[in-house]
């Protein structure tokens, strides 16, 4: 079960790394076809799982973590549930708001029918991300000077 969630989660990794250097014409049919697809709610669902959202569990604080890097060769089965599940999944939270950030706002849109996890998917976001976000984002402005 655990190699085949880690799998899963690598298949995501490769999927956001074809956003890199992609021309705009890439990243848009890409996007296009994660849509009409529609693969990425199970991923949303597995990443917040994951993250402490779903359920009784205590959500994960990322606060001392940079959710922008994930090194794979420091992921180790035997601390997967503990530490490298939860950042593995923190960065590809964080890669989909990047790349993908339209398919993660219908996918919390649809949440309505889940109104705590919505909520709680919302502040989690704003808390650990939106910073994060925002200063990416100042960078590449001040960078094109």
């Amino acid at each position: 079960v655990v190699h085949k969630k880690f799998g899963y989660l690598l298949a995501w990794m490769l999927i956001f790394d074809h956003f890199n250097h992609s021309t705009p014409n890439f990243k848009s049919q890409l996007i296009s076809c994660i849509k009409e697809m529609d693969i990425s709610s199970k991923l949303f669902y597995q990443i917040f799982e994951t993250l402490g959202h779903v359920g009784q569990t205590k959500s994960y604080n990322l606060s001392k973590w940079d959710v922008r890097e994930f090194y794979i060769e420091a992921f180790e089965l035997q601390y997967s549930a503990v530490l490298g599940f939860p950042l593995l999944c923190a960065h590809l939270y964080y890669r989909s708001l990047r790349h993908i950030p339209s398919v993660v706002r219908t996918w919390w849109s649809d949440l309505s029918k889940k109104r705590q996890l919505s909520i709680s998917v919302d502040s989690y976001t704003e808390k650990y991300f939106s910073p994060i976000i925002i200063q990416d984002q100042l960078d590449m402005l001040q960078s094109e000077d």
